[in-house]
């Protein structure tokens, strides 16, 4: 069943494609709105000269602007409701020149124009939250502060949802999500957990990221670490460091180490010591071990728990402590890790190994050399979507483009930010008003650059 409105917009608008229209109409012919939103960063108000303020602004936005302060300017154009301010002089008891607002200038007609077209073009930001939500399990949240807490279990929420839908409606299940720059893989990792079970891709290109999320991977209870065992000796490394240094000094005699008064040559010792009866000699202890090693050895093989150390004075001592059982871990879902730096929308050979493992067949020869033998490939059945939470600069329009690019790839869920990253890769830049645009010639390059040859009729699009 077709959802009425898939699009949280204000009640003016009863048809998805009637808001596409206008909103394409007033992003492509406003120019107020191509300078502020996309032709001018906002340090360019900071370093250019002449300053972007009043080259920019209307001179009568400029002097309403400086009959009041920032909050009054803030809460016009945020919250106050415009629709008395919008109404025509005739309707009022005073004229046009002597109407006040905020026992100041009255709004210019071509700023409440403006602030009224944004807000009618604006999704609602009214959010409800489901009744069936639950918090995020303590192991799952691990590293989340409040608010990405909040973003991973509405989205998370959402995607296994939009997975139910193309279910039903294309017959078959989603194989695998693949999670655009997952970073930590916080997403990633809630819908790999209960009650989802899904099969993650995670491609990040920061290798220090993926290390982190394989950490909190652990703790989240969906794979195992072995623990490692350091054995530190701090009297042996110290002796080993002194050998290393005295190695180095002794070929400088200025630099050797004192020796005592029995050491030097032509002084005979002072100090006379009887010889050890054979009962009385000191066995010599085994290389390469002494006792600081052999404690060592012994306590690696302890296990303390935290309630020993508390609880021990109220312990029954004849009562021998069971260990506490290690959390089981849940491999119904699982998180695949690549470390890739995503230049397009192009994922079958990046995926192709997780989504589908080539089978093989070893043989050995006379020698014991091991030789694969791959066989016949077959087509793929792999049914992907394509997700990201805080989808930087280009991966969004990577993103888009990867459910054109892919055959296995069926959906897409992402939302973007970092807007002011983005370039565009299908021409020459258009993102910089003609007089903020640089003259650098690596600019012009990669402004230019369109995308992979391998999209056909890119250009013409």
């Amino acid at each position: 069943m077709t959802v009425r409105n898939p699009l949280p917009l204000c009640d003016e608008w009863k048809d998805p494609d009637e808001y596409v229209k206008a909103l394409l109409s007033f992003a492509t012919e406003s120019v107020m709105f191509m300078n502020l939103c996309g032709g001018v960063h906002i340090l360019d108000f900071l370093t250019r000269d002449p300053d972007l303020y009043t080259s920019l602004l209307p001179e009568d936005w400029r002097s309403f602007f400086d009959h009041h302060d920032i909050h009054s300017i803030l809460k016009l154009l945020l919250r106050e409701d415009i629709g008395p301010l919008c109404e025509p002089a005739e309707t009022n008891a005073d004229t046009e020149n002597d109407r006040t607002w905020n026992g100041g200038a009255f709004p210019p007609a071509s700023l409440l124009e403006y602030i009224r077209n944004i807000r009618r073009l604006s999704f609602r930001r009214e959010y409800t939250t489901s009744e069936k939500s639950e918090p995020l399990p303590r192991h799952i949240a691990v590293g989340m502060n409040k608010k990405k807490k909040h973003e991973v279990e509405e989205f998370s929420r959402y995607v296994a949802s939009l997975s139910e839908t193309v279910n039903e409606r294309r017959g078959e299940p989603l194989s695998h999500i693949v999670d655009f720059g997952s970073g930590q893989s916080y997403l990633g990792r809630m819908l790999a957990s209960s009650p989802y079970h899904k099969h993650i891709i995670a491609i990040e290109r920061k290798h220090q990221y993926i290390s982190g999320a394989n950490r909190m991977d652990v703790v989240a209870r969906l794979t195992t670490e072995e623990k490692k065992k350091t054995m530190h000796n701090a009297k042996l490394n110290k002796l080993k460091k002194q050998r290393s240094v005295c190695s180095v000094c002794t070929d400088s005699p200025e630099l050797a180490p004192d020796q005592g008064p029995s050491e030097k040559a032509g002084v005979p010792s002072l100090e006379v010591e009887a010889p050890l009866a054979p009962s009385d000699q000191v066995p010599e202890e085994p290389s390469g071990q002494d006792e600081d090693t052999t404690i060592s050895n012994v306590l690696g093989d302890m296990t303390l728990e935290a309630d020993d150390v508390l609880d021990s004075m109220y312990r029954n001592p004849h009562v021998p402590h069971v260990p506490k059982a290690r959390p089981k871990v849940d491999t119904r879902g699982t998180v695949s890790y690549i470390e890739h730096n995503i230049q397009d929308g192009y994922l079958e050979p990046i995926i192709e190994h997780v989504v589908d493992p080539k089978t093989s067949v070893e043989t050995r020869t006379s020698t014991e050399e091991v030789i694969i033998q791959p066989e016949e490939k077959k087509p793929s059945d792999a049914r992907v979507m394509v997700v990201s939470l805080h989808s930087c600069g280009n991966l969004v329009h990577h993103g888009l483009r990867s459910l054109v690019l892919n055959p296995s790839v069926v959906a897409i869920a992402m939302i973007g930010c970092c807007y002011n990253l983005l370039t565009e890769r299908l021409g020459p830049a258009t993102y910089k008003i003609p007089i903020l645009r640089s003259a650098h010639p690596r600019l012009k390059q990669t402004g230019s650059s369109w995308d992979p040859p391998r999209i056909p009729n890119v250009q013409a699009l």
